[in-house]
């Protein structure tokens, strides 16, 4: 993987050999930099690759909660599907109006309260 690499518009790269005697030391840091770089690359692309539920691994006669879920996400795919965005977007959105109205009103803010008359979302 390339990786660039900038330095301040003043400083030249060769001034850097210049001043440090120890070329080779600094090659090496920058060699383990890059490769600790990539290295935590790697570990946060296989974090986000891993499926965080699996029906695969769950028995048709299964009767715990995620047995249960594993059978409706195979048997109907397309529902599961739309009931998890409507939750996620529904989860947004609470999030999103507190933290309006924590905005709104700063130190006086109290979560999940309405707001200044009933049925007004301020």
């Amino acid at each position: 993987m390339t990786r660039l690499r900038s330095s301040s518009p003043d400083e030249n790269e060769n001034d850097n050999k210049d001043r440090n005697s120890n070329g080779d030391d600094e090659k090496k840091n920058d060699a383990n930099y890059e490769d600790a770089i990539d290295d935590l690359l790697t570990k946060k692309d296989d974090f986000l690759d891993r499926p965080f539920f699996d029906p695969t691994k769950y028995d048709e006669d299964d009767e715990s909660l995620p047995g249960r879920l594993a059978r409706l996400i195979e048997a109907d795919y397309p529902l599961v599907e739309a009931a998890f965005v409507t939750v996620y977007f529904v989860v947004l959105v609470i999030v999103a109006k507190e933290l309006l109205r924590m905005q709104l009103y700063g130190s006086e803010y109290v979560p999940f309260t309405q707001g200044v008359a009933p049925g007004k979302l301020f």
